[in-house]
């Protein structure tokens, strides 16, 4: 595996910051970062803003109704809380893994990533997701979240 081959392909495809924080033969552990752009943002803005209306009207809808307790578990609105969240979520999630599936295809090899938590990556100054990837040979058998527990990321 080239390491080289790798980090351009990733800043080529417009990943920000990448960098290697695990190295081993045929293994690269990867830290990058999706930034999004102004049409990606505004996207996100007016789709909160969708959902956010699409909210008042089930709301006054349901005054009209007898109450019953909901006592259903919703994880999206447990884990995102926010529509604009959760879009932007799956833009960098969505897009993130067709430049890793890219990469795979393109230079055989295998790859596994995860994201974090899109609330802690908004700055105010710059909005974008972070994510860390493995990218190994095919003959290596490593698990992303054995590597980031040993390393106790």
């Amino acid at each position: 595996m080239n390491k080289d081959e790798v980090l351009f392909l990733l800043t080529e495809a417009g990943l920000m910051d990448v960098e290697a924080i695990k190295e081993e033969p045929g293994l690269l552990l990867l830290r990058l970062f999706y930034e999004f752009d102004e049409d990606e943002l505004e996207a996100a803005k007016r789709f909160a803003e969708f959902e956010e209306e699409e909210e008042e009207l089930d709301e006054d809808e349901s005054l009209d109704e007898p109450q019953q307790a909901d006592l259903g578990y919703d994880e999206d609105e447990e884990y995102y809380g926010d529509s604009r969240l959760k879009y932007l979520s799956e833009i960098a999630i969505d897009n993130v893994g067709e430049i890793l599936e890219q990469i795979k295809e393109e230079m055989d090899l295998e790859v596994q990533y995860v994201g974090y938590d899109l609330e802690d990556a908004i700055d105010g100054k710059s909005e974008r997701y972070e994510f860390v990837a493995l990218v190994m040979d095919p003959e290596k058998q490593r698990s992303i979240e054995d590597l980031l527990d040993e390393m106790d990321i």
